[in-house]
Order: structure tokens, then C-alpha cells, then sequence
């Protein structure tokens, strides 16, 4: 039987079957060469192809060991909080956070309460640091979020600062952060950072830079050996 002959018969069958109801199209699909005629499959239109696939957060050649100075002439310095918002928001992914806590364990040295600010960004062979650190960055996200709302950056805005405050309010009841023990550093991270009003720029600014560092200290207590690798969230190969 040709191949316009076999056509024919699919579609006799195909018409026979819809008469009963029977779903046949996905069993047509299988067949070798008249499947493929009858149900192409889909195509991804142009516009589509055209935007690809978002590319994933670059963690830049910023200098991190500037990035807590204590004595900086403009504590709200916007390219060095867009960095750190960029970092921040890197480490929310596996292969991020593998990348962006060896870049920080390269800046910070071995010693974590050296610089426990920076060292809370380093890698980590304790897995319940490693989950506590992204709890951190998200609070250091919401500290840059604020600096950059309040100098009027490009694209910050209330918006954006309300969005964090939820997903931290997230982990705070039902990540590994709501499980720490009553009167922990993180049970008071928890009620600053999602109950603090953020109208006051310079007040907010400061309460979360102390709520950090308060992490970054006890995460340096739990952990003060910095590690080449992440105890989780390794980097697919």
C-alpha cells in the first residue's frame, strides 16, 4: 500500500473512531512517518526564540573585601549594593550558591571570625550553616534592597523590598530558620526583617545591617573554619 493509500485508511479509521468517542489522536501520533503528517509537533514561535532563556545572575569582579567597611564615606553607596544584591541573589540558587560561597571563601581566608560579615558568605562543610546562609543573604539582600530604595536607584523601589520581606517571611515559618531555638539570633532576624516598617530609609538601613552582622557572628560561632566547597547545593556538573 502506498503511502497515500495508508493516509487514506488512518483517516477512515480516524473518522470511524470519533464516532464513538475514542481518543485516538494520541495513538496516531505514535505511528511512524503519518503521525508526524497528521500531528506535528509544535513549534516555539520566533518572538519566543527570540527572548531565550534568561541568563543567570554574574557575580562580577566586585572587590568583596570593600563590601563591609565599617569607615566607608557613603554607607549607601549604590554600585557597591547593587554588587552585593547581585551576589545575594546568586546564592538563592544551587549552582549559584556553590559559585558565589567559593568567590567569598576565596576574598575571606580561612577564618570566618575574621570577618564574619564576609565569612557568612564563605563555603561551609556544616549542612545547617550552609541552610542558615542563605537566610543571610536574604537579609543582606533586603539591606541592599533598602540602601538602593533610598538613593532612588534604578529599579528599586517599595516593590521590590516588599517581595523580599515576604520570601523571608516564608523561610522564617517553614524553613530551617523557624526551627532554631526560641530567643536565637535568627527568631530575632525573623521579627525585624518581616515586621520593621521600611519608610524610615536610614533607620531600617541600620537595623538590618545590625541584624546581619548578628547572623554573620553566630554563624562564625557554629562554623569558624571556612571551606573550598559547600556542604550542599554543589554545582551540577
Amino acid at each position: 500500500m502506498g503511502k497515500i493509500g495508508l493516509i487514506a485508511l488512518v483517516l477512515m479509521l480516524f473518522a470511524t473512531a470519533r464516532c464513538y468517542d475514542a481518543d485516538v489522536e494520541a495513538a496516531v501520533e505514535r505511528v511512524p512517518v503519518v503521525g508526524a503528517m497528521l500531528f506535528p509537533s509544535p513549534t516555539v514561535p520566533p518572538y519566543l526564540e527570540a527572548i531565550g532563556t534568561p541568563a543567570a545572575p554574574q557575580l562580577g569582579d566586585a572587590d568583596m573585601a570593600d563590601w563591609f567597611n565599617a569607615d566607608a564615606e557613603d554607607p549607601y553607596d549604590v554600585a557597591r549594593w547593587s554588587a552585593i544584591k547581585t551576589f545575594a541573589a546568586t546564592m538563592g540558587t544551587s549552582d549559584g550558591f556553590a559559585a558565589a560561597c567559593k568567590k567569598a571563601s576565596a576574598a575571606a581566608g580561612a577564618d570566618r571570625t575574621a570577618n564574619p560579615e564576609l565569612g557568612a558568605l564563605a563555603c561551609s562543610d556544616n549542612g545547617t550553616v550552609t541552610h542558615l546562609q542563605r537566610f543571610a543573604a536574604q537579609v543582606l539582600a533586603m539591606q541592599a534592597e533598602v540602601a538602593l530604595w533610598y538613593r532612588g536607584a534604578p529599579g528599586a523601589s517599595e516593590a521590590a523590598i516588599d517581595a523580599l520581606q515576604s520570601q523571608i517571611r516564608l523561610a522564617c515559618g517553614y524553613d530551617i530558620v523557624g526551627r532554631q531555638p526560641a530567643g536565637s539570633v535568627f527568631e530575632t532576624a525573623c521579627t525585624v526583617v518581616t515586621n520593621g516598617g521600611y519608610g524610615d530609609g536610614p533607620g531600617a538601613f541600620a537595623a538590618l545591617g545590625d541584624t546581619y552582622r548578628a547572623i554573620a557572628d553566630e554563624l562564625a560561632a557554629m562554623d569558624p573554619t571556612i571551606e573550598d566547597e559547600p556542604a550542599y547545593f554543589e554545582a551540577t556538573p
